[in-house]
């Protein structure tokens, strides 16, 4: 039976199941590579967002130390704060600690025009700022006394200067200072303590002498024997 011309146009609608396949199956790599793709891309995408947080966290913890340090530094700047390790010289003065420490204080004020931030007489401190410039910038400087005695066992006053800016001989020029000011107000240091008595030497035994009581010692006798004179020999004699 011939084919009308009405099958002949709609045959090719109707593609057998293998030609089917066969185009899902060309198709098919296609979506293998595409799935990997997204695959891959996710990955790094994640990797990304988790290199970003660290650095975050990162950043986030620095600025903190920073902020930790910087409150730390305010801390230690604040006005009762003893001075910085910095300059240092300590002396032996021959003076109680009662004229030493009122002096040192009226030095640092009225003979340098240093101000007094803080000050314990029993603790033994002062705390002090110098000017370092024209520009109104200062230093702390501090002063640290306790008792003592010095070489010649005199009741004495041990100073300790320490300052963290300004010149470096002026700790020792503030121990000058002080000194002579002690010299000026309080006169001469006292005279040192007198030495305690040493241990008197001791005494040899004397000699045991004769005893006047017992009986009377035997004259010394002379060890060399007396000579013997004997006129000659008589051997030698010859009858005449």
């Amino acid at each position: 039976m011939p084919t009308s011309p009405a099958h002949a146009t709609h045959e090719p609608c109707f593609a057998p199941p293998t030609r089917v396949a066969a185009a899902h199956g060309a198709r098919r790599p296609r979506s293998l590579a595409q799935a990997a793709w997204l695959r891959g891309s996710l990955f790094a995408a994640v990797l990304v967002a988790g290199v970003a947080t660290t650095a975050s966290a990162w950043t986030a913890g620095r600025t903190s130390l920073g902020t930790a340090s910087t409150s730390a530094g305010e801390t230690d700047a604040s006005p009762h704060a003893p001075a910085a390790a910095g300059l240092g010289q300590s002396r032996v003065m021959p003076y109680p600690v009662e004229m030493v420490w009122p002096t040192a204080v009226r030095y640092l004020r009225v003979d340098r025009h240093f101000t007094i931030v803080d000050r314990d007489p029993d603790a033994g401190f002062i705390l002090f700022d110098l000017p370092v410039g024209d520009d109104g910038r200062t230093a702390r400087g501090s002063v640290e006394i306790f008792a003592t005695k010095d070489a010649a066992g005199r009741p004495s006053a041990s100073v300790q200067i320490t300052t963290d800016g300004g010149p470096v001989h002026l700790p020792h020029a503030l121990l000058d200072g002080i000194a002579d000011k002690l010299r000026r107000e309080r006169g001469q240091p006292g005279a040192p303590p007198p030495k305690p008595p040493g241990p008197k030497p001791s005494q040899k035994p004397k000699q045991p002498g004769p005893d006047p009581d017992g009986p009377p010692s035997e004259p010394p006798q002379d060890p060399t024997p007396p000579s013997q004179d004997d006129g000659g020999d008589d051997s030698l004699i010859v009858d005449g």
